[in-house]
C-alpha cells in the first residue's frame, strides 16, 4: 500500500485548529518531521487487534495511580542519568516513546494505520506540545506545568517564548533535579519542586494571573482528581490546559474506541473529570474553554485530547 504523510491540514484538522494559526506556531517544525504512515490490510488489522486483546487479557497492565511513585522515581532517574552524561535533548525524550507499541500501529481518526516511521507518535507530540502550549499558555508570565517528567515541555516552552517564569512539579525527587539542572544549565527562569497530585501543598506560590498546564500527566491519578481540582481552583489558575486521554470521548459501542475503553480502565487513566469539570460549569464555578477529541494514539488509546478551563472566582 502506498505511503501517506501527514501534512499541516491533517494535523490542524486533528487538533481542532485552523491550518494559519497552526502554521503559524509550528510550520518549521511539521515540514521537518518524519510524519509517514501507511493503511492497514485486512490481516495486519486482525493482527493488532488480537496484539490489544492479549495484552488487556496478559496481566501485565500497570495500574496508574499513587502506589507508582517508585516506577516514575526509577524512570525518570534514568533520564537525569542520561542528560548527566549527554548533556543532549535526547537525552530528555521520555522512554515510553521506545515502546514497541508505540512504534507500529498507530490510531488516527477512528481507525488503526502502520507508522512506516518508528518516530511517527514522537514526532506528532512534539509537534503537538509545540501548538498546544503555544497556543494556551503562551500570553502569560507564570506557567506551571504539573507532572513535568524530565521538563522536555518546558525547554521547549521556553524555545518558543522566552522570558516566562516556568515553574515544572513532579512527584520524583529524579525529575524535580533534572528540571532544576536544566534551568541552571540554559540559565532560564526554570525551576522545579516536589509536588504530589494526592495531597497538594497549599504553600506552593502560585503568582496572581498564572497558567497550568498538563500533558498525559493527569492520566496517572486515575479518579482521584478531586484534591488537585479543589487545589487549581483555590490557587486562582486564570487558565488550565489538559491534553489528556478523556473517557468520556470513546464510544463504548464501536469495537475501535470499546477496545481503547478497555485498556484506560485496566491502567487506571484519568477518571470522570470532563463530566466533573461540566458540572462545575452549571454552577458557574467555571468555563470550559474548549473540549475536544484529538483522534491520534497508539494502538491502545488516545493520550491527548483537549479541554481547557477556567474558574470564574465566584
Amino acid at each position: 500500500m502506498e505511503n501517506k504523510h501527514l501534512d499541516s491540514s491533517d494535523i490542524a484538522r486533528l487538533l481542532g485548529e485552523e491550518v494559519p494559526v497552526l502554521e503559524s506556531i509550528c510550520k518549521d517544525l511539521i515540514d521537518d518531521s518524519a510524519l509517514v504512515y501507511r493503511e492497514v490490510a485486512p490481516d495486519e488489522k486482525d493482527d493488532c487487534i488480537l496484539t490489544i486483546l492479549k495484552r488487556l487479557d496478559s496481566g501485565c497492565l500497570k495500574p496508574s495511580g499513587s502506589h507508582r511513585s517508585e516506577d516514575w522515581e526509577k524512570g525518570w532517574a534514568e533520564n537525569l542519568t542520561r542528560y548527566e552524561n549527554e548533556c543532549t535533548e535526547q537525552s530528555l525524550t521520555p522512554g515510553y516513546f521506545e515502546r514497541p507499541e508505540n512504534n507500529y500501529y498507530t490510531r488516527l481518526e477512528g481507525r488503526l494505520v502502520r507508522s512506516v516511521d518508528p518516530s511517527l507518535l514522537r514526532n506528532f507530540c512534539m509537534i503537538h506540545r509545540s501548538w498546544f502550549m503555544s497556543r494556551f499558555c503562551s500570553e502569560f508570565d507564570s506557567v506551571f506545568e504539573f507532572g513535568c517528567g524530565t521538563g522536555w515541555n518546558l525547554t521547549r516552552f521556553n524555545e518558543l517564548h522566552p522570558g516566562k517564569q516556568l515553574v515544572g512539579l513532579d512527584w520524583a525527587q529524579s525529575a524535580v533535579d533534572l528540571v532544576n539542572s536544566l534551568g541552571e544549565r540554559d540559565d532560564i527562569n526554570l525551576s522545579s519542586s516536589r509536588f504530589d497530585f494526592f495531597n497538594p501543598d497549599y504553600d506552593l506560590e502560585v503568582p496572581p494571573g498564572s497558567a497550568m498546564f498538563t500533558i498525559t500527566a493527569l492520566e496517572q491519578i486515575g479518579g482521584d482528581f478531586e484534591k488537585l481540582l479543589d487545589f487549581v481552583l483555590a490557587k486562582g489558575f486564570v487558565r488550565c490546559a489538559h491534553a489528556e486521554p478523556v473517557v468520556e470521548f470513546y464510544d463504548e459501542d464501536t469495537l475501535f474506541d470499546h477496545l481503547a475503553l478497555k485498556y484506560h480502565h485496566k491502567r487506571n487513566y484519568l477518571g470522570p473529570f470532563l463530566t466533573k469539570l461540566r458540572a462545575l460549569e452549571e454552577e458557574g464555578k467555571v468555563v470550559i474553554e474548549k473540549a475536544e477529541r484529538v483522534p491520534f494514539g497508539n494502538m491502545f488509546n488516545e493520550g491527548l485530547s483537549t479541554i481547557v478551563w477556567r474558574p470564574t472566582f465566584s
